[in-house]
C-alpha cells in the first residue's frame, strides 16, 4: 500500500497485490485521491508506485478494474496515459454487482 500525505493529511492511496495462482502479472488495487488534490499528478505517481513495487518483485504486467460509469471516466482516462490498455473484459464489482468494471492491463 502506497500512500500519498501532506502535512500529515491522507489525499491519496493505491495497492497492489499478486493472485495466489498468478505471479507475473500484479492487480493495482484501491486507487484513490481526494478530489481537493485531484490534477496535481498524485495518481500517476501512486501507479508507478505500484508498478515499480510489481517489477520489483518480478511481475511483467500490471492490471486494473475501473468502474465503467461516467464518474469513474476521468480515472479510466489516467489509466490510458499511463499505457493502460482495455482488455474487453468486464467484471461485476464484489462490492456491487450491479456496477459492472473495465479490466485493463499494462506492460511493466
Amino acid at each position: 500500500m502506497f500512500v500519498a500525505v501532506e502535512r500529515g493529511q491522507c489525499l491519496g492511496m493505491a495497492g497492489g497485490y499478486f493472485a495466489a495462482e498468478e505471479r507475473e502479472t500484479a492487480t493495482l488495487w484501491g486507487m484513490w485521491v481526494d478530489p481537493s488534490a485531484r490534477r496535481r499528478g498524485l495518481g500517476r505517481e501512486l501507479v508507478e508506485a505500484v508498478a515499480a513495487w510489481a517489477r520489483g518483485c518480478g511481475a511483467n504486467r500490471l492490471r486494473l478494474a475501473v468502474t465503467d460509469c461516467d464518474s469513474s471516466r476521468p480515472a479510466a482516462s489516467l489509466y490510458r496515459g499511463l499505457g493502460f490498455v482495455e482488455t474487453g473484459k468486464h467484471v461485476e464489482l464484489a462490492s456491487d454487482p450491479s456496477l459492472i468494471a473495465l479490466v485493463m492491463f499494462r506492460s511493466l
